[in-house]
């Protein structure tokens, strides 16, 4: 349905913003101050921790997102975004996991 398709579009389209502003924060902040050693290694691992890991896992739900929708359109099988999303879910929670036991053992030992 139309209202399908435009809710959709505008998913994917708030997606791709927060995919362009992940790679804006890593060339134009997190690159410069990494290669100019303004911070130590431990604090640019507290700041910049896991957004490299938010940005390749952005990337890939953005292109399986715009797969599906563009499906939609020349009648692909799978009808629904559910599926990509909860993938994304069960992806990042695993990551987060890991993630946090770094931060923890870093943090306090």
């Amino acid at each position: 349905t139309r209202n399908r398709i435009l809710t959709a579009a505008e998913f994917v389209w708030a997606e791709d913003t927060y995919l362009r502003s992940l790679r804006t924060l890593v060339e134009h902040v997190k690159q410069p101050i990494e290669s100019s050693n303004t911070l130590p290694a431990a604090k640019m691992t507290l700041v910049f921790s896991n957004v490299e890991a938010l940005l390749s896992l952005q990337s890939t739900f953005c292109t399986e997102i715009k797969d599906r929708v563009l499906g939609w359109r020349t009648g692909g099988k799978e009808d629904t975004i559910a599926d990509v999303i909860m993938q994304l879910v069960r992806t990042s929670t695993n990551n987060h996991i890991q993630k946090a036991h770094k931060f923890i053992f870093l943090y306090f030992h």
